[in-house]
């Protein structure tokens, strides 16, 4: 890989927790090969990359000239520094998104580790302990984010039966304010921020939630999940391989990055309570 000393990666207007901790996977692989590089991170979440070793800097705000058509053209132009734009495109058969954008730096055939990262201090930890419960414990989450698309929805109905599944499983309810509340949970909805959400999940003996921005941190955090997919996507485009993914493809999956439905979510529907219920008792 010949690279200048200092590179810029960026990923905006991408405001996925996902999309943003994939860039900890790009740096770490740059790293790999050249630890002396300097790294500047360019995104939302400045929270996700803090006390991160192979990232130097971060900002909020990139040129306008590197936001153009021509960025692709400027990055040849011989700078002491260089602009990633870390892209992906989601069709069937594709890599995956972490393996797509190390290519954008590194080598067209590179093949990275499939992981993220987040780097919490000890302190972090024990701030967050007195808000949970006694002993182990799940975190579950009943909704996602559907600004972008509705058809990654599993039902609320359907987690709180997981939940039910469980009686002697103590359960810790994360997400949004607006996410359906779930009964027997400890409700920290829309009360943490989003590195107290990774404490959390590095407490937590395991994570239930469908495919979005809570099995992401969950990775980072080192924990597995029991991820319902359905046929938006599939695992191998944005997936772990230590997650139990439930994946139903009907012949119209994967349809990223179609926004509705036509044929009622069927790929979501035909996913039970009782699989995820199954799933999870493989992780326990």
């Amino acid at each position: 890989m010949r690279q200048p000393r200092h590179i810029i990666l960026w990923r905006l207007p991408g405001d996925g927790i996902g999309d943003n901790l994939f860039i900890t996977a790009v740096a770490r692989e740059v790293h790999k090969h050249d630890p002396k590089i300097k790294i500047t991170v360019v995104a939302k979440y400045e929270e996700l990359f803090r006390n991160n070793p192979h990232i130097s800097a971060f900002r909020r705000h990139v040129a306008r000239v590197w936001r153009s058509r021509y960025r692709d053209m400027l990055r040849k132009v011989p700078l002491p520094f260089h602009y990633y734009y870390m892209d992906y495109q989601l069709h069937r058969g594709c890599q995956h998104i972490i393996t797509q954008m190390c290519r954008v730096v590194l080598a067209p055939d590179y093949n990275p580790d499939i992981s993220v990262e987040i780097f919490l201090e000890d302190r972090e930890l024990e701030e967050i302990r007195p808000l949970l419960p006694p002993g182990p414990f799940v975190t579950i989450q009943s909704a996602g984010k559907t600004t972008f698309t509705s058809n990654k929805e599993w039902f609320p109905e359907r987690f709180q039966a997981v939940v039910d599944a469980f009686p002697s499983i103590r359960f810790v309810q994360l997400g949004l304010p607006s996410d359906p509340p779930l009964a027997r949970c400890l409700d920290l909805r829309g009360k943490l921020t989003l590195r107290q959400v990774a404490a959390v999940l590095k407490l937590a003996r395991m994570n239930v939630c469908q495919v979005g921005g809570l099995m992401h941190l969950a990775a980072a955090a080192g924990i597995p999940s029991v991820v319902v997919y359905g046929g938006f996507e599939h695992p191998e485009m944005s997936g772990y391989p230590f997650n139990r993914s439930l994946v139903n493809q009907p012949t119209c999956s994967p349809c990223y990055p179609a926004s509705t439905c036509p044929y009622d979510r069927k790929c979501m529907a035909d996913i039970s309570a009782d699989q995820v219920v199954a799933a999870i008792r493989q992780l326990i």
